[in-house]
């Protein structure tokens, strides 16, 4: 089973966090993130090495945060665009985009691994590695998909399925998954907590 959350890409404002930007190197379950934050959605799923620095790009109003670009990461979520035509909320591929954090033009981005691409291609090593997954995706019609799995399944197996189904997601990406992934909701009409496991 899984949990998927679709959001109008224009009704939401992204924004990210982490020890370097908050200056907390405190562990906050997503619950406690969404009421420090004063947010709706939160998603507890970054790629963080063991030093708790972030293994990519993590840009907040601007400034990278995190380490510099993966080379083997090719997916970029991005909010907060400079200019207003721009997407309020995409996922961009680095693959075909080439992109410095001077280039870039939004001010919120997270870099993580691209699981496939608008040409359906799958963008990840076939494993038989099977953990609970988090996943960022976006269609043509203007929204962003948040989706956890509640068991375990292998990556590409899950790129398979979102595949195949008839949302026909264009891009996704690959959070950190396992155990500790966790997403937290509270907005007038739900509320509810996907807490890690051990």
């Amino acid at each position: 089973t899984m949990t998927v959350l679709r959001l109008d890409i224009n009704g939401w404002r992204f924004t990210v966090d982490g020890p370097d930007i908050s200056k907390d190197n405190s562990i906050f379950t997503a619950r406690q993130w969404l009421e420090k934050k004063k947010a709706s959605i939160i998603i507890n799923a970054g790629q963080y090495g063991t030093d708790l620095e972030y293994l990519g790009w993590l840009i907040n109003d601007g400034k990278n945060h995190g380490s510099i670009q993966h080379p083997i990461w090719k997916g970029l979520l991005v909010g907060s665009p400079v200019e207003p035509s721009q997407k309020n909320l995409t996922i961009i591929d680095l693959m075909k985009e080439k992109h410095s954090t001077e280039s870039l033009r939004y001010r919120t981005a997270v870099q993580s691994l691209m699981l496939f691409d608008d040409s359906k291609t799958i963008r990840i090593n076939r494993t038989d590695k099977a953990a609970r997954r988090s996943i960022i995706a976006t269609d043509s019609s203007n929204h962003l998909y948040l989706i956890i799995t509640r068991g375990d399944i292998t990556l590409w197996q899950f790129a398979e399925y979102l595949m195949s189904c008839s949302i026909g997601f264009q891009r996704a990406i690959c959070l950190d998954g396992g155990s500790q992934s966790q997403l937290s909701v509270k907005t007038d009409a739900l509320s509810f907590d996907i807490p890690g496991y051990q």
